[in-house]
């Protein structure tokens, strides 16, 4: 994927000032949403159509900022909509994207945020790997990526709290985040994504575990019932048999209790090495 210019080359220089400037530019939406989400919020309807306007109006207002979003309508409950959401949150003195599950329900008591579950918080370190490794200055590129994954990070969570895991990957698109389990976190609890590999320079230990995650959320599609692929479409917990099934995947995988530890990029360095040689 590139969305380039075709004399345009990603360095490493220009991936971090990208991702920089993709955290800016998510921190002006998510506040630039906020007076008209409140006003929302303030709002009072006694009909019906009220409430359709209303629901119409905040998912309009979210599409697009959001990675994704789910609207139910039920004939006397009202409307519920449940939006991956961008926050951003400083983690050890450090600006990161949070991904944020936020459940929201329009009815006739009006506009109520339900439930909110952080999922992942995304180091820009990795925003600018996404950018370096895939040569792109596109933010609809790393957007994509984010969004591709949503569906695994619930029950990835969840699988690693059942197993006290300390290390994880998440697979995207085109590639995986490698991240830090801080589940016991109560300030910041969830997955700390600390850097984006593509998937032409996967590692073997990850990939091992990339193919356990992968194959046993087919597996358990398969066999899951109406219920449980109804639930998944809002995954604020994912169901107990998809955690069970993810957990016996990724029991097998040991190191992934043993602390996060940064690894060596090669791959920049080779990158660099031959920008310079071409310069």
């Amino acid at each position: 994927m590139n969305s380039n210019g075709p004399d345009t080359f990603v360095t490493e220089s220009l991936a971090a000032g990208l991702a920089r400037q993709a955290i800016r530019e998510w921190r002006d939406r998510v506040e630039r949403t906020q007076p008209r989400l409140m006003e929302l919020a303030r709002r009072k309807f006694s009909t019906s159509k009220g409430v359709a306007r209303t629901a119409r109006e905040l998912n309009n207002l979210l599409a697009p900022l959001a990675f994704h979003s789910v609207v139910h309508e039920f004939k006397r409950a009202g409307t519920y909509q449940a939006s991956f959401l961008p926050k951003l949150r400083d983690i050890d003195g450090i600006e990161h994207l949070a991904v944020v599950l936020r459940v929201f329900a329009v009815n006739l008591d009006g506009l109520q945020l339900c439930r909110e579950r952080p999922l992942a918080f995304i180091h820009p370190h990795a925003l600018a790997r996404m950018f370096l490794r895939m040569q792109t200055t596109a933010l609809a590129d790393v957007r994509k990526q984010i969004g591709s994954s949503l569906r695994f990070y619930p029950p990835i969570a969840d699988a690693c709290a059942v197993l006290r895991l300390q290390q994880i990957v998440i697979p995207t698109a085109q590639g995986y985040f490698r991240c830090d389990v801080r589940l016991d976190s109560s300030e910041f609890p969830g997955l700390l994504a600390k850097t984006w590999i593509g998937e032409k320079t996967m590692g073997h230990r990850d990939l091992g575990v990339l193919e356990s995650i992968v194959n046993a959320a087919a597996e358990w599609n398969g066999h899951a019932t109406h219920d449980e692929l109804s639930r998944m479409s809002v995954p604020m917990k994912a169901p107990e048999t998809l955690v069970a099934q993810m957990a016996d995947a990724l029991r097998t995988h040991a190191w992934l209790t043993e602390p996060y530890e940064e690894r060596p990029d090669y791959l920049s360095a080779i990158w660099e090495a031959a920008r310079r040689q071409a310069g």
